[in-house]
């Protein structure tokens, strides 16, 4: 079934976005290695969202800002609560608390919860695929886990949180986008976010965390801004897709991050990735695109994705088309 060209790019978009998220995942896990996690986070955060806020003055859309209505600034300021701060300090405690197995077992769970939230909020249709896709995708992220432990404790209950919180996010942003451009709501996310989470972190007595941040090395701001551009970068195209196909569709296709972390990981530790991973992955790719849909995906990664990628990888240009 032939699909639209909008939607095309959409999908090729978000193939981008999981992409440059599978690369920056890897790329933070070394970075973040011996650091206080709050306070990289935040390094990462500001970083990107500097270089939203200075893409807003070079190309002249500051004047998208300026515009804005008090209700739309509320909306905005929804956003950074619920997605750009709150959520972050949640998810990186847990995993301090959990490891690494079980936080991902959590995370992956993103898409369900994102399609949930999209079939209530925004009528977004949850069908026979998506049941099918959803269960082939849990089966491989269980046996992802494998021998990890999964309980229910402070741990699994904050990482669960702000991917609950991440699904409610993408829900707000897929309904306001189209009041309010893509670039100034990630604008406010990653810049008024780490500010919200510098507060944050003062009120609940982490004041040493937000410290750290005036002591990092010199290799460590070098990595912060090197995770922080792919941020920009997965954001700038994540949100153009965003405002082209579903919720639903464009969490599936994220999905597809997961696997392309894992396949960096192994490559530069020079082992080999087990037959049960290889399995798990296998499943939840296969989840993951019947939910997306094999063909439509394939189209557009034919037809746009190389595009898509080069747009990515010219955050100028990338900003710049928004619009389009």
């Amino acid at each position: 079934m032939a699909i639209e060209i909008s939607e095309k790019k959409g999908i090729a978009l978000a193939l981008a976005a999981a992409l440059v998220s599978g690369v920056s995942v890897f790329v933070n896990s070394v970075g973040v290695s011996g650091q206080d996690p709050f306070a990289y986070t935040i390094l990462k955060n500001a970083f990107a969202g500097v270089l939203f806020a200075a893409a807003l003055l070079v190309l002249g859309n500051y004047k998208d800002v300026l515009a804005l209505s008090r209700k739309q600034l509320a909306k905005l300021s929804l956003i950074t609560i619920v997605g750009g701060s709150v959520p972050f300090l949640m998810f990186f405690y847990g995993l301090s608390i959990l490891g690494g197995p079980a936080g991902s077992f959590l995370y992956r769970f993103l898409f369900v919860f994102a399609a949930i939230f999209a079939g209530v909020a925004l009528k977004e249709r949850i069908d026979y695929k998506f049941a099918a896709g959803a269960g082939l995708a849990i089966l491989g992220n269980f046996i992802l886990l494998g021998s990890g432990k999964l309980s229910l404790g402070l741990g699994e209950a904050l990482v669960l949180g702000a991917t609950v919180l991440w699904a409610v996010e993408w829900t707000l942003t897929k309904k306001f986008i189209a009041e309010i451009p893509g670039r100034v709501i990630a604008t406010s996310r990653m810049l008024a976010g780490s500010i919200a989470m510098v507060v944050i972190l003062f009120a609940i007595g982490k004041a040493d965390s937000v410290s750290a941040l005036l002591s990092f090395a010199p290799s460590t701001l070098l990595w912060g801004a090197a995770v922080g551009t792919l941020l920009f970068l997965y954001l700038s195209a994540w949100y153009s897709a965003l405002s082209r196909i579903s919720v639903t569709k464009a969490t599936a296709i994220l999905a597809l991050a997961g696997p392309i972390t894992t396949l960096l990981g192994a490559a530069f530790a020079g082992s080999a990735v087990s037959l049960n991973t290889a399995f798990g992955f296998v499943l939840l790719c296969a989840g993951a695109l019947l939910i997306a849909g094999y063909s439509e995906v394939l189209a557009a990664a034919v037809e746009y994705a190389p595009k898509a990628l080069r747009l990515v990888l010219s955050p100028s240009k990338a900003v710049a088309r928004w619009k389009q």
